[in-house]
């Protein structure tokens, strides 16, 4: 059976996500490097308000993770913090988030200028207008992706290095 994951920080919290009618409880206590790594119960992660940060592989090879959710305090996240996991479809992120933000199920800084991270699955990147850089390993896995423009304004080198891959 698939289950839904709140991962949190704090061991004194009690945390809920409520998705529609049903309410879920399954509080895990820490956010390190590959705390769930290659756990294949995983389909939906809710990231709770008492993480900050996530690090690196924290759900590394988790084969059935579909969406991440992301909530207000999380500040940074690793590139590699969902490596692996083929059918990651969606990252979203907290309105409320001072720092992050999530376009189409693509995760970005706040301010829209610099994608972090796509979902391994996506097929087609639409890229919002006002970004100005593409950070590193934001496209690693992503191996369905078979469309990207071919200019965008203000984008890095490293945009021209993914066109250029995707047009061989």
């Amino acid at each position: 059976m698939k289950r839904k994951l709140i991962i949190c920080s704090d061991a004194k919290s009690d945390h809920f996500w409520k998705d529609g009618n049903e309410l879920y409880k399954d509080v895990i206590h820490n956010c390190d490097e590959d705390a769930y790594a290659y756990n294949d119960k995983l389909n939906r992660v809710y990231i709770s308000d008492s993480v900050t940060e996530i690090a690196a592989g924290v759900c590394r090879g988790c084969k059935n993770l579909e969406e991440v959710f992301i909530s207000k305090n999380v500040r940074k996240v690793s590139p590699f913090s969902f490596r692996d996991c083929p059918r990651l479809k969606k990252i979203c992120v907290d309105r409320n988030n001072e720092k992050l933000a999530s376009v189409n199920g693509v995760l970005f800084d706040k301010k829209v200028e610099t994608l972090l991270k796509a979902p391994t699955t996506i097929k087609k990147c639409v890229i919002p207008h006002g970004v100005t850089s593409i950070g590193d390993y934001a496209f690693w896995g992503c191996s369905s992706l078979h469309y990207a423009p071919k200019y965008f304004e203000g984008i890095t080198n490293q945009l021209n290095f993914l066109v250029s891959i995707l047009n061989s």
